[in-house]
């Protein structure tokens, strides 16, 4: 079971549920409200010295065990008030729209009773246990030790709200030698080496910061305009060429490749890099198997001379001659350097007070020159001006760190623990649930969080806060704690990305220490993993070939939480109506395929699946839903008739064209999040309504069939785009060659986006200049202009001074030369030029691009003289990288 602080947590959301209108309301009904007023105390009583025993158990079984009973009783009283709260609910929504004897029929005395009657004994038992484990507690003494309450409180709240950046740049400190080193290195001139493909490590202990320090030589432009491809990859435990080699061809292609087998995977990987010159970084790379190190190789020499794979490495087992190079630990001065950064803000270093700036030198010393820990301890005492917290810090905690670990790994991991440990227990359960995904793993923080609600981690506020914006801000303080990482992926020739959270790997190893073994529990393929009556979570990282195998070995955790099947495992209905009966306590389900059955789980919060076969609709009686996530499913979705049934829906995730997105959010009102949103103009009173809605969307919103406004213009005045704050827009007219009107211009002009918007698509319109609000548009990062026949200016581009993708597809009337303005996009890094057969030339200005690293020209016949090397265009574009010309 998770005893680090987490079960603080679970009393906390449990006395706010007892303390709930709900509760209160059923108590009465139910004939229990005794009972639950005494419930309400026990806990209380116990809360009062949890956390003093949670941060005392350390090796004594007797305070462990009493621990793990508690916490069985914990998550039994909170399954009890869920289904309390979720009972509520339901005689609620059957209320609404029923007819007289449906509502007669639903509240019966019978059905009351035996509802009532259930709730009382399962309420008086839990009374009985806890009376037991409160007597127990006496024997334990909890005392206050030195500090633990008066001193090490928790933050009061978050250090950063939900409009953070979650991006926390990490500068890196006292690595200057050895960055230049790595360098020289990377830019060697090519006939000084030897070989086509050069191998260099970095190696050292985790937390060293041989992942930054990578990194940060991977984004160099000196070392990026020094090749053709750059190619990152995580590598971890799992090393074998054929999984190497389908990393390397995905992260090059940002296409998974449709084959497995060595022999057709080295075919793929040679037209990746076969005779260009390629940088690949292997992170994390573990393994200790000479020959499959050999293989691996022997399959990279196939790049252009000069041709470099840098890798990161604990130690130097089974990469034999290859250079390597030791990343040592920070010296005093650089670590103070580093500590002073995390710990102190720079506006107030002057007026800090002195004895801190002494404490924060001393504990920087202790922290042995490792960056993770240096950052962590830094982040925990920022903001914190006693004297005493710093003092407590240095002669206590890390004292304690520091003598009880003889190794390097130990003294990072207990180090960490301790940042861990003052956390507020919401945080810690936030980040115990990680240990659930393997790593590599990467999630986005809508899907992160939505899981963090639906284990009712997130703890609600009395300011008038959403619950998402408090679990951003939880987010945001995990992040800026470096507790995570946000990372992006984006597809080839785009810079439409996701933000993904991911965790280092020393982090991710801390999360299984807290967590424990019997709480949270991830399945292995050779079916070695421990279940047990306490396990409340588990998690599938690859495909489940045996679903008897797994049922039979869940059997023990009736009461579990949560199941994620993270590959995608197909599974028949008959296995998940057994999952389904056996489990009726899920929270969180993750799974290949869904069918009706999953309308037992009264209690499921969180939805993802992949699959639904034609004819298959979801039920409308999961009234605790909060989050439905079809992004991954790419299958006609039905929506339940009677959505209006999903009250408690927040998150509505898919990219389906076949979900009526205005509909839904004019039936569900507690709908916050919509990911993608379709609006036809054939259907224009829906364009209308949608003008008027609150609801957010994450990711695009796509309207199509303007050319359906032409000859009614005067619609346009009715829409209002401008308060929708959307990241990608995409306005479509259906493409008409035969059209010579103006009325696009008009209809274009009412269809101003706001100006946050960081992409922009235009498709089909036959205006001759664009509208004047893209000048305005100052975050736009992309543009895609494709099949507008008569657009002739785009001089509105030159005021996109964040632009860094520029796409312009079929543009029949762009003649001549794209102007000179854009000598102006100071910040293009990719230019994709397609079938715009009146271009005749490339302005000289492109050379003052120094951003622009890549640049596809294709069927552009005018071009293909004037871009060959020696033409008249070719030094406009031979500075630029990577050059993909196909005229």
């Amino acid at each position: 079971m998770a005893l680090e602080g987490i079960l603080s947590g679970v009393g906390v959301e449990i006395l706010k549920k007892l303390s709930s209108q709900a509760s209160a309301y059923l108590g009465r009904r139910c004939g229990v409200k005794d009972d639950l007023d005494k419930l309400r105390s026990n806990v209380k009583s116990i809360q009062a010295v949890l956390r003093v025993a949670e941060q005392l158990q350390g090796n004594d079984h007797s305070l462990t065990d009493w621990l793990e009973k508690l916490g069985d009783v914990f998550y039994d009283v909170e399954d009890v008030l869920d289904e309390i709260s979720t009972e509520a609910l339901r005689r609620e929504v059957m209320t609404r729209g029923k007819n007289a004897k449906q509502v007669r029929i639903f509240f019966s005395n019978s059905n009351q009773l035996a509802f009532s009657y259930r709730m009382a004994c399962q309420v008086k038992k839990i009374n009985e246990r806890l009376d037991v484990i409160s007597q127990e507690k006496e024997k334990f003494h909890f005392n206050n030790p030195v500090g633990i309450q008066n001193v090490l409180s928790y933050p009061k709240g978050m250090q950063r709200n939900s409009q953070s950046s979650l991006r926390v740049d990490q500068k890196i400190f006292g690595r200057v030698d050895d960055m230049n080193n790595l360098k020289k290195k990377l830019l060697a001139e090519d006939d000084k080496v030897k070989a086509n493909v050069s191998f260099i490590a970095i190696v050292g202990m985790g937390g060293i910061g041989k992942t930054t320090l990578a990194k940060s030589l991977y984004n160099d432009k000196q070392v990026s305009d020094c090749f053709e491809t750059r190619i990152w990859i995580w590598v971890s435990h799992q090393f074998d060429t054929k999984t190497i080699l389908g990393k390397i061809i995905e992260s090059a292609t940002v296409k998974k490749p449709k084959v497995d087998e060595l022999e057709p995977l080295n075919t793929k990987l040679q037209e990746v890099i076969g005779g260009k010159k390629y940088l690949l970084v292997m992170d994390d790379v573990w393994n200790e198997n000479e020959n499959e190190w050999e293989n691996l190789k022997s399959s990279l020499m196939h790049g252009a001379r000069g041709s470099k794979v840098l890798i990161t490495k604990r130690d130097s087992k089974a990469i034999s001659r290859i250079e390597t190079i030791p990343l040592k630990d920070l010296t005093e001065d650089s670590s103070w350097l580093l500590f002073k950064e995390m710990a102190f803000e720079e506006s107030d270093l002057e007026s800090t007070n002195q004895n801190l700036i002494k404490l924060g030198k001393e504990i920087s010393k202790k922290c042995g020159g490792i960056p993770l820990v240096i950052r962590h301890i830094g982040r925990l005492l920022n903001g914190k001006t006693s004297v005493e917290y710093w003092e407590f810090i240095k002669e206590n905690d890390l004292l304690n760190v520091t003598r009880e670990e003889n190794n390097n790994d130990g003294h990072v991991i207990s180090t960490l623990k301790l940042s861990y440990n003052h956390l507020s227990p919401n945080l810690k359960q936030c980040f115990a649930y990680s240990s659930l995904f393997p790593k590599e793993y990467r999630i986005t923080p809508t899907e992160l969080i939505g899981q963090w609600i639906a284990q009712g981690f997130i703890e609600s506020s009395n300011e008038g806060k959403s619950v998402e914006d408090i679990g951003k801000e939880y987010l945001n303080e995990l992040c800026w704690r470096f507790f995570f990482e946000i990372t992006s992926t984006s597809r080839e020739f785009s810079f439409e990305d996701n933000e993904l959270c991911c965790m280092h790997d020393v982090m991710r190893d801390l999360a299984r220490e807290v967590a424990g073994k019997k709480l949270y529990v991830r399945g292995d393929p050779n079916n070695e993993y421990v279940v047990s009556e306490q396990t409340r979570h588990i998690s599938f990282e690859y495909v489940i070939v045996s679903w008897k195998d797994v049922l039979s070995k869940l059997h023990q955790a009736k009461g579990l939480r949560t199941f994620l099947s993270l590959a995608e495992s197909p599974i028949t209905n008959g296995v998940l109506d057994r999952l389904v009966s056996n489990f009726p306590r899920l929270r969180v389900l993750q799974i290949f395929d869904v069918s009706k059955s999953i309308k037992k789980l009264r209690h499921l919060r969180y939805l993802k699946f992949t699959r639904m076969d034609a004819g298959k609709s979801l039920p409308n009686c999961i009234t605790e839903l909060q989050t439905l996530d079809l992004t991954d499913c790419f299958s006609p979705v039905y929506l339940p008739r009677d959505i209006k049934n999903l009250v408690n829906l927040r998150y509505l995730l898919s990219y389906s064209k076949y979900i009526d997105a205005v509909e839904i959010m004019e039936k569900l009102t507690s709908l916050q999040t919509i990911r993608y949103v379709l609006l036809d103009c054939k259907k224009f009173d829906k364009v209308k309504k949608f003008s008027k809605m609150n609801c957010s969307i994450e990711s695009s919103l796509q309207i199509i069939g303007l050319e359906q406004l032409r000859f009614f213009t005067s619609r346009v005045k009715l829409v209002n785009l401008k308060n929708k704050r959307v990241p990608h827009v995409k306005l479509e007219f259906k493409n008409d060659n035969t059209y010579d009107g103006d009325d696009d211009e008009t209809i274009l002009e009412g269809f101003e986006p706001h100006r946050d918007v960081k992409c922009l698509d235009i498709e089909g319109y036959c205006g001759v200049g664009l509208p004047n609000w893209v000048s305005t548009l100052h975050l736009l990062t992309e543009v895609f202009i494709k099949n507008c026949d008569r657009l002739q200016h785009l001089n509105q581009l030159s005021h996109l001074q964040a632009l860094k993708m520029l796409h312009l597809w079929g543009l029949k009337c762009v003649m001549m030369s794209i102007s000179e303005w854009i000598v102006t996009l100071t910040s293009l890094e990719v230019m994709d030029i397609r079938n715009c057969w009146k271009l005749k030339s490339l302005p000289k200005e492109m050379q003052q691009l120094k951003c622009l690293r890549k640049l596809r020209i294709y069927g552009c016949p005018e071009l293909k003289e004037r871009c060959k090397e020696g033409g008249q265009d070719w030094p406009n574009i031979s500075h630029i990288p990577e050059l993909y010309l196909h005229f």
